[in-house]
């Protein structure tokens, strides 16, 4: 049994009406900003050589897109960075132990030091009041000199969060020996 073969249209290799990619009228304030949600439109509307079978449903959808303006996209900044300076906890503690915490945001926002939290363990115990007795806070950073620790293995976390409520955490394994 042959099959048949379908009759091609005399410019089958030619593109579908409205899938040019976008050339974009981009700010030039934040070029990198601004981008054209529909720019791989082209690259499933026609293949070289042979038409989609749904060709009419694309070109409308492909003039649709083309008549619509380019959408800013906004940037969402990260989350603030937790940076234990000291101690070095790839190997065991020793008493007394000197402890420099780091905290950054974003650009454009701040650390919020009303937030942090500390918490000792895999049952969370909250021992925030704890630490903020005994350290120094500045603006960014926590620091505490001299702190004798109980030995032992031990799992601290910590969080804070920036001035527009992003949070973050993390957790911080380690050994006190004798």
């Amino acid at each position: 049994m042959q099959r048949r073969r379908r009759a091609r249209s005399p410019d089958a290799n030619a593109t579908t009406p409205g899938t040019a990619p976008c050339k974009g009228k981009r700010s030039s304030a934040a070029p990198e900003a601004y981008a054209c949600y529909w720019e791989s439109f082209p690259k499933w509307s026609a293949m070289p050589g042979k038409l989609t079978k749904n060709w009419f449903t694309i070109a409308a959808l492909g003039f649709a897109l083309s008549t619509l303006p380019c959408v800013a996209l906004a940037r969402t900044p990260s989350p603030p960075t937790i940076d234990l300076l000291r101690p070095d906890l790839s190997r065991p503690l020793r008493n007394p132990v000197a402890i420099y915490v780091r905290f950054s945001a974003s650009p454009g926002r701040e650390i919020n030091m009303r937030s942090f939290r500390a918490t000792y363990g895999r049952l969370r115990i909250d021992i925030t009041r704890r630490i903020l007795r005994y350290a120094v806070v500045s603006r960014n950073s926590l620091s505490a000199a001299n702190v004798d620790l109980p030995t032992g293995n031990h799992q601290i976390t910590l969080s804070i969060a920036d001035t527009g409520g992003k949070r973050a955490s993390r957790t911080f394994r380690f050994s006190v020996t004798r």
